[in-house]
């Protein structure tokens, strides 16, 4: 019989070890514990101040929009950008910035994109909420050219297919508690007809329009008087110039071939011969020419403020006019004008970047083919009182137009910006209208877009009496200060604390916060 030997190990000081290793962790805990209870009145301190801080920056914003709504001259009464300094409200203090978003430099007379920096400190404790706003003041404009309606046609007015009629989004103007105006003078049954209902479409006829004006079952709201739909202007002859290669330059160019080789961009022999280049430009002044022909990919740039009369062809196929970031285009249209997948606008052709569609005015006073097809683009005004304007397939007009007749079909749209809406005919409260309601008689006589005519009467009819005194605490203390002009604004971001504890999480955010609170830790 064999005997089994088990080996014994000895594990001598293990059991103490664990107890010592729980005492340790437990004692640990407990240190936290007691040494978070140490500073949690300081902690509760920072977040009360900072709430105090977040809620009075938050009246700092709605002080400044208040400001620039009312008539206090801040564009000029400021020191680099500072309108308030410093301001004592209740326990807090707080600063008020402006920059204007175009230019980030201080505001000058120009400025209507601003950006509000409001800086609120409580005991120590900083918030800081920034904003960008967008000022529409109330210039009590004398608008005779029917610049309130997305469409205005004389005769008729067709939305067939999947064709629409929409606010711009992207205009800073756009808000969904506006309705978009379409309007006609016609009084005949289904002057106005479409493919599908217009629940968000306001229309504007005459008083002895029929009941049957429109297909939908829109309400028609009737004018106080029946305007008429006045001739476009006319250019300035006595400073239009025929263009000539002087006129323009080349990026690609020398000035050897230039002459003989710009002709082929704007003659009708563009399509024969040797290729034109794909890029021209035209600076500032009034210039007449026979026929706009740019196709496959061609570029005209224009910088400054241009005005072209076209007495032929004017035609975009594949091609652009593109402006400068400053730049204005007045285009008077003699003849037809055909844009196929066609682009007029900013150098970016996104619908979904804004720009003021005033910039860009199309006027006609002739009984011609307006034919916009394919994928084109316009961000501009059209006004053609006795043209056919017709938008077909994908075509995108960012602006608004008038004419005899409008047509759409295919998929074409209209995204209309509210920004153009200045009142007009469709204001029976307008400068346009008397006490009877009806219109002034300066106007029933007017009989084109007259530019020093309708000068005069807006100074005439406009109220120039309005207060611009310097702003003082005074005034909105005591009585209610009258806030004439719009402002639309959007948070940036709202309320973070300038304190070092809070900047690791300021740098999680977006980089607009990490930036400022970089500059301000500097």
């Amino acid at each position: 019989m064999s005997n089994q030997t088990i080996k014994m190990y000895k594990r001598r000081g293990v059991a103490l070890m664990l107890v010592m290793i729980t005492v340790l962790i437990t004692g640990g805990m407990a240190v936290a514990y007691f040494g978070s209870r140490d500073n949690s009145i300081s902690i509760s301190q920072n977040i009360q101040k900072s709430s105090e801080a977040r809620m009075a920056a938050e009246s700092g914003v709605e002080l400044a929009i208040a400001i620039l709504e009312t008539d206090f001259d801040w564009r000029r009464k400021h020191v680099e950008g500072v309108i308030l300094n410093d301001f004592e409200f209740g326990e807090s203090r707080f600063t008020i910035t402006i920059i204007d978003s175009d230019t980030h430099l201080p505001p000058t007379e120009e400025s209507s994109n601003v950006e509000l920096s409001i800086q609120s400190t409580v005991d120590g404790v900083t918030q800081e909420m920034v904003a960008k706003a967008t000022v529409i003041p109330k210039d009590n404009e004398f608008d005779v050219d029917f610049s309130e309606f997305a469409v205005f046609a004389e005769s008729e007015i067709k939305i067939q297919d999947v064709s629409t009629i929409k606010r711009w989004a992207a205009s800073p103007g756009a808000t969904a508690e506006k309705a978009v105006k379409l309007g006609t003078l016609a009084t005949r049954p289904l002057a106005i007809q479409s493919s599908q209902s217009l629940p968000s479409i306001e229309i504007h006829g005459p008083k002895n329009a029929s009941s049957m004006l429109s297909s939908t079952r829109t309400k028609i709201n009737s004018f106080s008087d029946t305007p008429k739909m006045l001739h476009a202007p006319a250019p300035d002859l006595s400073k239009t110039k025929t263009l000539t290669h002087k006129s323009m330059n080349s990026k690609k160019d020398s000035k050897d071939n230039w002459k003989s080789r710009w002709a082929n961009v704007f003659t009708k022999s563009a399509m024969k011969g040797r290729r034109p280049t794909t890029n021209r430009t035209i600076t500032t002044g009034n210039y007449t020419l026979d026929t706009i022909q740019l196709t496959n990919g061609e570029s005209l740039h224009i910088s400054g403020d241009v005005e072209l009369t076209v007495t032929d062809t004017f035609m975009l196929d594949n091609a652009d006019i593109i402006l400068a970031d400053d730049a204005t285009l007045t285009i008077y249209a003699e003849s037809e004008v055909q844009i196929e997948s066609g682009y007029i606008g900013d150098a970016n052709k996104s619908i979904q970047s804004w720009m003021d569609p005033s910039r860009i005015k199309l006027y006609s006073n002739q009984p011609h083919d307006w034919k916009i097809r394919g994928e084109s683009i316009i961000k501009g005004e059209i006004y053609a009182p006795k043209a056919n304007y017709e938008m077909s397939e994908q075509s995108i007009l960012c602006g608004r137009v008038a004419a005899d007749e409008v047509s759409f079909s295919g998929a074409s749209r209209l995204y209309y910006d509210q920004l153009l809406d200045q009142g007009g005919y469709a204001n029976a409260d307008g400068l346009l209208y008397n006490e009877r309601g009806e219109m002034v008689s300066e106007l029933k006589q007017m009989n084109a877009l007259n530019r020093d005519a309708i000068e005069t009467l807006q100074n005439h009819y406009a109220n120039d009496d309005e207060e611009t005194d310097y702003w003082s605490g005074r005034n909105w203390k005591n009585t209610p200060t009258e806030r004439p002009h719009e402002v639309i604004y959007q948070f940036v971001t709202f309320g973070f604390d300038a304190r070092e504890w809070e900047s690791v999480a300021c740098k999680q955010s977006q980089s607009y916060v990490s930036k400022t609170n970089e500059r301000r830790y500097d």
